[in-house]
């Protein structure tokens, strides 16, 4: 929009200093809150944002040490056109690990990516939620899943690590250095691609997924594109090939019915010893217990001989005890608790590896961990045009975040504790109103025998129908290992700024049902929400997931009873197919926003909702509110395909289209902005100048209804040695604006420093923004930001 108006300069300030109102809405983080949460079979990380960010794409696919997600930034977060913000970081204290660090970065091409980094190669499936406004990924684990002796994976019995690809073959001393500092065996096999033969210098075989992800994580220092192969081989190529024993599970010989006393008084005595600590004593008894076939109390007793075992530090031991019980029960209710132990005692026996994730079963007593950060940011703007010239600083504050957990792992009660805050001291002479944020303040406590637990206080949950932080209560029970329920009571947080909001309460019921295999995941819930003695919302709605290697599926949808219409359906799929093509398509339709009463209140002169309520009826009211909340349709595709062992090639397309809104209730119609259509396209290239190091080359292409946007940005991140990274990234763009046909010039580079020594980490980083208005009249603003500060991981055993 130009300042050409008769009004002169009074129009050429409002207009040229729109920029300005702008960065100042943003929030400084858009990052907001996030946390896991463990569940049978599979445990659940949930980021919320503090605006809207409309999920684009991902790679890869479904499985990784890292994933990285796009996202189109909303008006609502206040970032100028060119999309630049610092990079915002977050650990949760909850995630230790799951997660070793989550980062928001502007996009190279625009809008925003996210990077989840795990502490190892994990499958996933993630799913945005239905208000755009968070992302939740679920991470599979084998703790709830049927334990087949050898842990075999999908029946695949062949697993290498591809170290590194050449045209010339690799001599005996390469292969030496190979094996000997992996510990692994290492050969040499010979594959044809595009016509040309390649010699790969492989590690393995391995007869389980999980040895040889801890080889590949153990291999990627040395050999940066090391890659997973799964069956890759012809047997010609293969040494011999570990066989794989898989043990029939069996019922008891004879029905344990027997009642014996003085057995009974023998397992008394036994927990006894345990409680006390003599683990010696307690082993003695239960060894005699768990050899009587017929005792009535035997799968109780091989249970805490297990767990005797294991806090004596006999590891092998209890994993036999464990691996006998889940041959003997495999149904019983202590089963899946059975299982994780085991799988924690498996993970702990790798070399080189010091969790997984799943929690460390023989970890038992009090411990604390957490995270702090604190970090200075400044941000100005000068503004100039034919009419006026003016600088304004729009952000200068101090950001300080602490997360921290403590828990207490008992034998059969879990304890854990969570507070996550930030405080923000504005150095400006207006300061903020409300600078303390609280993400998250809980307790929670579950019995692993009976299979509940219990969550209360300010928390993030993305499943079943409630959408980011609420202050309440969150109960679930797994009543058998395939089914579940859960139950939820509480009130939405619009802003973690904000204290409870008693006007909005909701509660909410779900039931999880998982298939035997693991592979298909469903929730169906209820879910109904009161805003200020009304009647907000009430929800019915499914979602359900289906995860196997290579392909992911996920599918939610969201009715609402009390509108009478369809709030959000949404589908998500992946597919990787054996010539190593990645394929994501994201389709969707939804209300936006949800349908909510309280929309009703949009463009009204009052915030007050009972000052609504007696001007219209409540049929009205609901009108209202429906004829608030515009259709968006959203489909997305993207592509991609590794080129040879260190270029990964990306291309994706978006269409989105969102409807109008009507005149009612004395609000003004909004016109329907018509179809946004973008594609775009990315060439990942790494270890080219060094090992370790990220090169990367994007283009985009945006058309819409205010205009057409063409990008082309290049980026890098180099490792300086083991402790220093720089990043460097640079962006051209180049607008035409329908409204008035002007064009827009803008030149947008960033410099990055990251240091990390141990458990602290030092940034450092720079950016500008150098834009060029044409069209009539000259419009020039040059931005610039600086972000430094620190982070301590405050968890002795964090890797």
């Amino acid at each position: 929009m130009g300042c050409r108006s008769p009004l002169g300069a009074a129009c050429a300030l409002a207009l040229c200093l729109a920029p300005v109102a702008a960065l100042r809405a943003q929030t400084g983080r858009l990052l907001d809150a996030s946390a896991v949460s463990q569940r049978v079979g599979h445990m659940d990380l949930s980021i919320d944002f503090n605006c809207t960010l409309r999920y684009q794409s991902h790679t890869p696919a479904s499985e990784g040490d890292r994933v990285r997600i796009t996202f189109a930034v909303g008006s609502d977060c206040g970032i100028s056109g060119s999309g630049q913000f610092p990079v915002d970081r977050m650990l949760p204290a909850d995630a230790a690990g799951l997660v070793r660090s989550i980062e928001l970065q502007p996009g190279l091409s625009g809008g925003a990516e996210l990077t989840i980094s795990w502490n190892r190669v994990e499958k996933f499936v993630l799913a945005p939620t239905g208000g755009m406004r968070g992302l939740r990924v679920r991470v599979p684990r084998a703790n709830g899943a049927r334990v087949l002796i050898g842990d075999v994976d999908d029946g695949t019995a062949s697993y290498s690590v591809n170290l590194e690809s050449s045209r010339n073959s690799f001599g005996q001393m390469a292969i030496a250095r190979a094996a000997a500092q992996l510990s692994a065996p290492a050969f040499v096999s010979v594959v044809t691609v595009d016509g040309e033969q390649w010699y790969r210098l492989r590690a393995g075989p391995f007869a389980t997924r999980r040895a040889a992800d801890e080889v590949l994580r153990m291999a990627i220092p040395t050999f940066p594109t090391a890659w997973l192969g799964i069956g890759d081989e012809a047997a010609a190529d293969m040494p011999q090939k570990v066989a794989i024993e898989q043990t029939t599970l069996t019922a008891p010989a004879r029905p344990e019915t027997r009642a014996d006393a003085q057995l009974d008084r023998l397992l008394e005595e036994a927990r006894t010893a345990l409680s006390r600590k003599r683990l010696d004593d307690a082993i003695s008894r239960l060894t005699q217990l768990a050899a009587a076939e017929d005792y009535a109390n035997r799968m109780a007793a091989t249970e805490l001989l297990g767990l005797a075992r294991e806090r004596k530090g006999q590891l092998a031991q209890a994993k036999s005890v464990y691996e006998d019980y889940l041959r003997r029960y495999p149904q019983s209710r202590a089963a899946p608790r059975i299982r994780q132990r085991l799988q924690a005692l498996r993970t702990a026996a790798l070399p080189g590896r010091r969790g997984s994730g799943d929690g460390n079963a023989s970890a038992y007593g009090w411990n604390a961990y957490g995270s702090a950060s604190q970090f200075y940011r400044r941000d100005d703007t000068h503004l100039s045009s034919t009419a006026l010239s003016r600088d304004v600083v729009t952000q200068h504050s101090l950001l300080s975040d602490i997360d921290g957990v403590v828990r207490h792992r008992g034998e059969r009660y879990d304890m854990s504790a969570r507070t996550s805050f930030g405080y923000t001291t504005d150095l400006l002479p207006a300061r903020r109103s409300k600078p303390l944020r609280v993400s998250a303040a809980y307790m929670e406590v579950g019995h692993r025998e009976l299979g509940w637990g219990a969550k209360f206080g300010r928390q993030s949950r993305g499943m079943a129908g409630v959408n980011g932080v609420f202050d309440g209560l969150l109960g679930a029970w797994q009543w058998l290992p395939d089914v579940g329920f859960g139950a939820v009571l509480g009130m939405p947080v619009e802003s973690t700024r904000n204290g409870p909001d008693t006007d909005r309460l909701f509660a909410g019921v779900a039931a999880n049902l998982t298939s035997e295999n693991r592979r298909w995941d469903t929730s169906v819930y209820a879910l109904a929400q009161q805003y200020s003695g009304t009647t907000d919302r009430r929800s019915v709605g499914v979602e359900s997931r289906y995860l196997r290697p290579g392909r992911t599926l996920v599918m939610m949808a969201d009715y609402d009873v009390q509108f009478g219409d369809l709030n959000s359906v949404l589908l998500l799929g992946t597919l990787i197919t054996e010539s190593r093509w990645t394929f994501n398509i994201d389709a969707g339709r939804q209300r936006s926003p949800q349908l909510s009463i309280r929309n009703a209140l949009i463009g009204q002169p009052t915030l007050a909702f009972d000052d609504l309520s007696t001007l219209f009826t409540l049929d009205e009211l609901e009108q209202l509110a429906a004829d608030r909340a515009a259709r968006l349709v959203q489909l997305g595709m993207s592509a991609s395909r590794p080129i040879g062992q260190r270029v990964q090639w990306t291309l994706s397309l978006l269409s989105l289209n969102l409807s109008g809104t009507p005149t009612s209730g004395g609000v003004a119609a909004i016109p329907n902005p018509g179809r946004d259509d973008s594609i775009s396209s990315e060439l990942l290239v790494n270890s080219l100048l060094k090992a370790g190091d990220t090169h990367s080359i994007a283009l985009r292409y945006q058309n819409g209804d205010t205009g057409r946007l063409v990008s082309a940005g290049v980026g890098s991140r180099l490792p300086l040695g083991a402790t220093l990274r720089l990043t460097t990234r640079l962006r051209v763009d180049h607008r035409r604006l329908s409204l008035d046909s002007s064009d827009q010039w803008g030149l947008i580079p960033s410099l990055r420093l990251d240091y990390q020594r141990g458990a602290s980490a030092f940034e450092l980083e720079g950016g500008a923004e150098l834009l060029r208005r044409s069209g009539g009249t000259d419009e020039r603003s040059t931005r610039r930001f600086v972000s430094a500060g620190f982070r301590m991981f405050l968890d002795r055993d964090r890797r």
